[in-house]
């Protein structure tokens, strides 16, 4: 490198640190902008629970709407406004499982649903229901005794109140109780029936025996006035060895009413309207191979 080009290139490093000098006194120098990084994350951490909180609501939501309820104990108040849907007032999806519906976990406070059976009376529309109540713990058996009663006086029975001495005498450790009743045209009847079949865990159902030796209710089948049912039907109680009813009528018609689940219990019901000036000769049960299990001729006779 020459001289002549050393001393321009010292010349133009000198301009360079000149301008760089000047650069930084433009520069204003202070804390850091902590306040605004924070209030930058408190949005971010906002929008993310707003993100979180829609989707609870939307699943929340999509639940509901397909007909299952979930969240906290419901308050007595909500439990009758459910039950006086179910009664067919104003039904809703929330009341009633369909056949093969996943049920919730068993709460003995708040009933699972299902129509026995229905037809048409003097124009008509008529329901048996039967309302599981799942196995209530002896501290448990006086609340839901009287959640019971009150859906029944609601619709005009005249069955005295639960006491507590009462529902201790009758209340059984390993059983549900199954509430049965009446609808017309959507309102309940004063008629109650009952059944308390064995509850998950408990002693298994017996396999349908040989003997024919159904058991069950005739629904209707007392009472007079208000307090009888428009049509009696027989509520029969199988277990899980069953696949197949027929009924064969005195006329020589036969009919097959399917077995009917009620939340997760095992023990399954089978309703038999009757049908006026035609008697049942027999009720057969069948297993899921074509096998006769049992056979009853006394029912509806």
């Amino acid at each position: 490198m020459t001289s002549e080009q050393r001393s321009g290139y010292e010349e133009s490093a000198a301009q360079v640190g000149i301008g760089l000098a000047g650069l930084v006194e433009t520069v204003e120098i202070g804390p850091a902008p902590v306040a605004a990084l924070a209030a930058g994350g408190r949005r971010r951490l906002r929008r993310r629970r707003a993100v979180l909180t829609g989707s609870v609501a939307l699943v929340t939501a999509a639940v509901v709407g397909g007909g299952v309820l979930v969240g906290p104990a419901l308050r007595p108040a909500d439990r009758a406004g459910l039950a006086t849907a179910a009664a067919g007032v104003a039904a809703g999806p929330s009341a009633v499982l369909s056949a093969g519906a996943v049920p919730l976990a068993r709460n003995p406070l708040a009933p699972v649903r299902a129509v026995l059976a229905q037809g048409v009376v003097d124009g008509k529309e008529w329901k048996v229901w039967a309302a599981l109540w799942p196995l209530a713990t002896r501290e448990q058996s006086l609340e839901q005794a009287r959640l019971i009663w009150q859906e029944q006086h609601a619709a005009g029975s005249d069955l005295p109140e639960p006491t507590a001495a009462y529902v201790q005498q009758y209340w059984q450790p390993g059983a549900d109780v199954v509430n049965l009743y009446y609808t017309v045209d959507g309102t309940r009847l004063p008629y109650n029936g009952e059944l308390t079949p064995t509850a998950p865990g408990s002693t298994p159902p017996s396999p349908t025996g040989p003997d024919g030796g159904l058991s069950g209710v005739l629904v209707g089948a007392l009472g007079k006035g208000q307090n009888a049912g428009p049509v009696r039907v027989a509520a029969l109680t199988v277990g899980p060895d069953v696949a197949k009813t027929v009924v064969t009528w005195a006329d020589g018609s036969t009919s097959e009413p399917s077995p009917v689940t009620l939340g997760d219990s095992p023990v399954r019901l089978i309703g038999v309207p009757e049908r006026p000036g035609n008697k049942a000769r027999s009720i057969a049960v069948y297993g899921s191979g074509g096998q006769l299990l049992g056979t009853n001729t006394s029912w509806l006779s």
